[in-house]
């Protein structure tokens, strides 16, 4: 045990594009709420990474839901 000296990588944000496109056309269509297309991925990796991006950009109304297998935009009422 011990430590050595070591860079951090960079974290890559693959999917945070992707994400970003799809809460600001989500937020753009008016509906109350939507379900995202997970693309193979997994229903969790998906809300953890849209609630990051949601975060990450300082997007305000919008609420991640998962039900199951389901992740879901939610429109908060203000």
């Amino acid at each position: 045990m011990g430590i050595k000296k070591a860079e951090v990588p960079n974290v890559d944000y693959k999917h945070a594009n992707r994400n970003l496109k799809d809460i600001q056309e989500f937020i753009e269509s008016g509906w109350d709420s939507a379900e995202v297309d997970l693309d193979g991925r997994k229903a969790n990796n998906v809300g953890i990474s849209m609630r990051a991006a949601i975060r990450r950009n300082g997007v305000e109304g919008v609420k991640v839901m998962k039900r199951g297998e389901h992740v879901f935009l939610k429109r908060l009422i203000a």
